[in-house]
């Protein structure tokens, strides 16, 4: 009898779960939750952010129990390392839901988005693969396995939140977040070589579901980057194909992208439907994963 197992993964800007079995996904899913929305701020989760969350948490195990999954995985990432009462927020998650919330590492976060995207591409020789998170963004090289990686503080929200003052932004705030970008991505993967590059999370989704296709090339991923910024937020909110909840951050992880691409000398990217916890789940299903 194959193994059922439900994995539930708080990013920094999404709430994201999925269960499944060798014989395939039942059940798959993600919301903006915005975790991390007080950390640029306060340093922490706020409580009602915290109650929020955990209420999420409740509605979905309520959701994933009728499956009867033998293992409940239940991961945090970038605020989870970094809020100053995060012992303390897992312990509310553990008193009022029962599970036992792990923290990926920045390493284990890149090593497992680079096991998604090597799932589902069929990309042969070096490749990159980004995942733009709400906090951190990570990077991982390889074939295949990933070898070089990195984390940085280069997350959509976090962008946002520290750079973008207007709306629509100035000129002025994407020049700056456009340098604190390219300084901080020449510090760590100048000089790194790639063939190819896959993105991971839900900016790279959006860009691809706005203009329906999964492969953009620079002049396309400029075009609809000049198209978004000269937006204001309420009229980004309804672009077909762009999930209102990310229209506020939209611009920033685009923004990241268009720069990976500049350092490492690539023409497109392609955007990836999988992610960190698909590649849990198939770690758990084969009994590798440990927390």
């Amino acid at each position: 009898m194959s193994k059922m197992v439900a994995v539930l993964e708080l990013g920094t800007n999404t709430y994201k779960y999925v269960v499944g079995s060798d014989e395939g996904i039942v059940l798959d899913g993600a919301l903006p939750l915005r975790l991390g929305s007080d950390l640029h701020t306060t340093g922490g989760i706020s409580d009602q952010v915290a109650t929020q969350a955990i209420e999420q948490i409740k509605r979905t195990l309520a959701e994933v129990r009728p499956f009867e999954p033998q293992e409940i995985i239940c991961v945090g990432a970038m605020t989870l390392r970094m809020a100053n009462n995060a012992e303390a927020f897992r312990g509310r998650v553990r008193e009022e839901t029962g599970l036992r919330m792990g923290v990926l590492s920045s390493e284990q976060e890149a090593c497992l988005a680079f096991k998604a995207a090597s799932a589902e591409s069929v990309m042969a020789g070096a490749k990159a693969v980004l995942d733009v998170g709400g906090g951190s963004a990570e990077l991982a090289f390889g074939s295949d396995e990933p070898g070089y990686n990195c984390s940085l503080p280069l997350g959509a929200v976090l962008l946002t939140d520290r750079f973008i003052d207007n709306d629509p932004p100035s000129e002025s705030s994407l020049e700056a977040m456009r340098s604190y970008i390219r300084g901080l991505l020449e510090q760590n993967i100048r000089g790194v070589e790639s063939s190819a590059l896959i993105v991971i999370g839900g900016t790279a989704r959006n860009l691809a579901s706005i203009s329906g296709k999964i492969t953009l090339n620079k002049e396309e991923l400029l075009g609809l980057f000049d198209f978004l910024k000269a937006k204001p937020l309420s009229e980004r909110k309804k672009i077909q194909g762009l999930d209102p909840g990310r229209a506020d951050i939209i611009i920033a992880g685009g923004l990241l992208i268009m720069e990976v691409m500049e350092i490492l000398h690539l023409d497109s990217f392609s955007a990836c439907e999988k992610g960190v916890r698909h590649a849990i789940l198939a770690e758990a299903i084969r009994g590798e994963w440990q927390s």
